[in-house]
């Protein structure tokens, strides 16, 4: 374990030099709490933008394995860098960031310390007035179960998998009120250990239409299309999809912007006689979030989740996560603090084969945190996190993490 500790550290203050705050602050189940930037600027490196930074925490929890009884407490050192470079290109920009992560348990023994994270996102925008959007994102993970699965049915994990993501959307004005959009995505995930998740393809497409409703509000009108394809296991969890969506991009006024879409969707599965008698999802879809802009350099951003998810538990083929999120953040001169509250309710259709009832999780969590800038380029934060699943038989829990990190970074 000292031989690890010192590993980690060894990376963070080779990094140090270099670094930035771009690195985030993760509840128990990943989610980002963030960590406010400073006054300084990236590195120039000829035409590209170096923003290099690096995230050292260590972590006290007291339900690692989120169990209903039989807790194990234990502590987590995770140390994290992360380089980040952008080329500028006339109305244009290409960015590549890579992001190596290391964590060690106290007492448990991973199988895998390292995650590796990659991410390439490219913006062109052209005189003809087509605006072309790419994002491939690739993860090498095993902790990171949010990444596969962002409806939270599994919450722990300790297997390696492999996850590849790309996606690609073409916006062509007409006029300068109004145009269409072309897009596409693939997405590939493996895992070593199936008995953990299977592995899956997935394809999309989709057209929709754009209006600009202001100077800084794009309406979408958007239908998409999706085929996923899992791969050892039941048949019938292979699906198609097929949903419309209204969505706002952009600023609704000077102090509330908006990623927000909401629509009709339908996922049609392959019913077998084999398979277990389920209905296929049909009903409201709602993604994205509104954030208010608010006195003192503060925000409040409200994120908004409903949808349908593959699911590996039992015989269900998937399950309808329903919930929202609110995050309060505020920075006042060096000091920085966030506030956050999660609601969401799990659904399945299928009945646990062992107890015969039909489960249903009710996710709750509050997290806090609160920080420092000591120099443009070093930051000191504590957070802490409780998340409660209401749920049957031995899928319920209570967890508590308490954090310490440090972030050096442009």
């Amino acid at each position: 374990m000292r031989y690890r500790v010192v590993c980690a550290s060894a990376i963070v203050c080779l990094l140090g030099g270099l670094s930035v705050l771009q690195a985030q602050t993760l509840t128990l189940r990943g989610e980002s709490l963030g960590v406010p930037s400073a006054t300084a600027q990236p590195l120039p490196l000829g035409p590209v933008l170096f923003s290099p930074s690096a995230d050292l925490s260590w972590e006290n929890r007291d339900n690692v394995f989120f169990r209903a009884i039989n807790p194990v407490s234990d502590t987590v050192l995770l140390a994290r860098a992360n380089l980040l470079f952008e080329l500028p290109i006339s109305n244009s920009k290409v960015t590549f960031s890579y992001t190596p992560q290391y964590r060690d348990y106290g007492s448990y023994q991973l199988h895998q310390h390292w995650s590796q994270f990659a991410r390439l996102d490219g913006v062109f925008e052209f005189a003809s007035g087509l605006k072309l959007t790419t994002n491939y994102r690739y993860t090498s993970g095993n902790q990171e179960t949010q990444q596969f699965d962002p409806g939270g049915e599994v919450v722990f994990a300790d297997s390696q998998f492999n996850l590849s993501d790309l996606r690609v959307v073409a916006d062509y004005w007409l006029t300068p009120l109004s145009g269409f959009s072309v897009q596409g995505g693939s997405t590939d995930a493996t895992f070593d250990n199936k008995a953990l998740f299977y592995d899956y393809k997935r394809k999309s497409y989709g057209v929709g239409w754009l209006r600009q409703v202001s100077p800084t509000l794009v309406m979408r009108v958007t239908y998409r299309h999706e085929k996923f394809d899992p791969t050892e296991t039941y048949s019938f969890r292979s699906s198609t999809s097929d949903e419309v969506t209204i969505g706002f991009q952009g600023e609704i006024s000077p102090v509330l912007s908006s990623e927000l879409s909401v629509g009709a969707r339908r996922t049609e599965f392959q019913h077998t006689a084999q398979a277990p008698v389920f209905s296929n999802y049909s009903g409201l879809v709602v993604r994205g979030s509104l954030t208010w802009a608010l006195a003192h350099e503060s925000t409040f951003k409200l994120e908004l989740l409903r949808q349908d998810f593959p699911s590996a538990y039992g015989l269900n083929a998937f399950y309808t996560t329903t919930g929202g999120a609110a995050t309060y953040n505020l920075q006042r001169g060096r000091l920085f603090g966030s506030l956050r509250y999660r609601y969401q309710r799990n659904s399945y259709q299928v009945a646990d084969i062992p107890g015969g009832q039909r489960r249903a999780d009710k996710i709750s969590s509050y997290a806090a945190q609160a920080g420092y800038h000591f120099s443009p380029v070093l930051a000191l934060r504590v957070a802490y996190d409780h998340e409660k699943r209401d749920s049957i038989q031995s899928y319920g829990y209570d967890a508590n993490m308490y954090l310490v990190g440090v972030v050096l970074g442009f």
